[in-house]
Parts: structure tokens; sequence; C-alpha cells
């Protein structure tokens, strides 16, 4: 009985990591449409997702490997790793002792990610090339993107709701996650 409960824990785990190396990949590696030149941020919605679902430990070390994905195929330096583990700490803190796992808190924290994850990657650029030049990248580059990352949350909260039923024990016919 001890070796099925682990062994479904094992299979959601690693079906985990793939979805957040699949996600870094689909987010490096220009297999996404970039309309206008706009990219899109899986990872920032997947890292909420999993800070919502999964317990604590294991949902930031899976937003930390998305954000380490992220930082190998990222140019320059970049700390998207130690930024998505933050943001999936945050999330798993508040998820579990405050806030109520539904569509519109999901919504919102992914949104306040994003956000975040956009100002930060666009006062990066903003020191490169100075403020001025700048705002025109806020406006044009990073807070659409931003809408564009939050077409991935449903797509992406299917798939790990999927990923959780796939893998809940069932107890009196009944699926228990």
């Amino acid at each position: 009985m001890r070796f099925g409960i682990r062994r479904r824990l094992v299979i959601r785990r690693v079906a985990f990591g793939v979805l957040a190396v699949a996600c870094a990949l689909l987010q490096s590696i220009p297999l996404l449409p970039t309309p206008f030149g706009i990219c899109m941020m899986p990872l920032v919605p997947l890292a909420v997702l999993l800070a919502a679902y999964e317990q604590g430990q294991p949902a930031v070390l899976f937003s930390v490997l998305g954000g380490v994905c992220w930082d190998v195929t990222a140019p320059g330096l970049s700390f998207y790793g130690v930024g998505l583990g933050a943001l999936a700490a945050f999330c798993a803190v508040l998820f579990r002792y405050r806030v109520n796992r539904n569509a519109l808190s999901l919504t919102v924290f992914a949104f306040g990610g994003s956000v975040f994850t956009a100002v930060l990657h666009w006062l990066g650029s903003a020191f490169s090339i100075g403020f001025p030049a700048a705002w025109e990248s806020l406006l044009l580059q990073e807070l659409p993107s931003v809408a564009y990352t939050m077409l991935a949350l449903p797509i992406l909260y299917m798939i790990l709701r999927m990923i959780l039923k796939a893998t809940a024990r069932k107890r009196g016919g009944v699926r228990v996650a």
C-alpha cells in the first residue's frame, strides 16, 4: 500500500519537473509565436500554480529548476531562478495559511508575479541603456508580455490539474489529492 502512494508521488513530481523544463524551453526557444516581438513567460504562472497545488518545498524547487533553465538560456547575467523561487515561496506561504485556491486568486498572483518579473527585467535593461530610452521598452515590450503571459495560465492550469487527478489516490471510489 505504501509503495503505491510513493510511486504516485514520484510520478507526479517527475511530471512537474518535466513541465518546468518544458515551459523553460518553450520560453527560451522561439517556438511560441512572438507578435510584435513580445515574448511569453509561462514559467511565472507555473511557479504560482505549483505553489498553490504542491507542498512548499517541492514547489519552490520546481520553480527554481525552471528559473535555472531560464537563466542558462537567457543572454547575459540573470537571476530568474532566485526570483521564481522567491515568488513560489511567497505564494506557497500565502496559499497555505491565508488565501483560497480559486481561479481569481491564481489569476491575481500570476498577474502580480508576471508584472514583478517584467519590471525587474525592465530595470536590468534600463540600467544598461539608460532610463529615457527604457520607458519605451516598458510600454511596448514588457507590459504587453505580461498580458501575453496570462494566456498561458488556463492552459497550464488544465495540464496541472490533469497531472494531479491522474496521480491522486482513490479512497472508496473517490479520488483524494
